[in-house]
Formats: structure tokens, C-alpha cells, sequence
């Protein structure tokens, strides 16, 4: 089985489909099955927080708020980095609070 799951993983990622993964139009580098789990996950748990780390251009930060808007309306969802092109995304998503670090700490943006 784990030489099956492994053939998978290398064709997965040898086809680029993951490079052309998107969630509302923004690249989320996620296996869509793996978004799958997610929502799951948070049905299931009900989070009273997600923080996410190394967002890269944002789509799975954005895929996570939209989850918690549908799920768990009342729950944010933090990223660690802000990359320039989420100004736009911010004012749909007010749960998609930036954590940016700087000399002083942390601030909550």
C-alpha cells in the first residue's frame, strides 16, 4: 500500500496540477482532497482559532476564512506573513487577520 501511495504522490506532484490549484481565483498549494479533510476537520472540531504559517500567496489562509465564515462564523483565522495582493481579499474576509513580526514582537494587523 505505501508503494501505491508513494507512486501518487510523485505522479501528483510530477503532473504541476498543483501549481494550478486555486480557491476563489488565488493559488492554494493543496491537494484538493486535502481541502477536503480540512473542512472536515473543522466541522467537526469547531476551532475557536486557526493560525496559519508560510502562506505564500494566500489561498489556503483564504480557503480556511471561508470555511470558518460558513462553519464557525464567529472564529478568526490568523496569517503569520501578508503578502501585497490579500488587500483586496481582507475586506471580504474580516476574520483573516495578519500576524507580522517585528523587532517589538508581534503585532496583530
Amino acid at each position: 500500500m505505501s508503494d501505491f501511495i508513494d507512486q501518487f504522490h510523485r505522479h501528483y506532484y510530477d503532473s504541476l496540477v498543483w501549481q494550478n490549484t486555486k480557491w476563489l481565483g488565488v493559488q492554494i498549494l493543496k491537494m484538493p482532497l486535502d481541502l477536503m479533510i480540512y473542512q472536515e476537520i473543522i466541522y467537526e472540531v469547531q476551532p475557536d482559532l486557526i493560525i496559519e504559517s508560510g502562506t505564500f500567496n494566500g489561498g489556503s489562509t483564504l480557503f480556511f476564512a471561508s470555511m470558518l465564515d460558513l462553519i464557525v462564523p464567529d472564529t478568526p483565522c490568523f496569517r503569520a506573513t501578508v503578502p501585497a495582493r490579500w488587500k483586496h481579499w481582507t475586506r471580504f474576509f474580516k476574520k483573516m487577520t495578519g500576524l507580522q513580526s517585528t523587532k517589538a514582537g508581534i503585532n496583530f494587523s
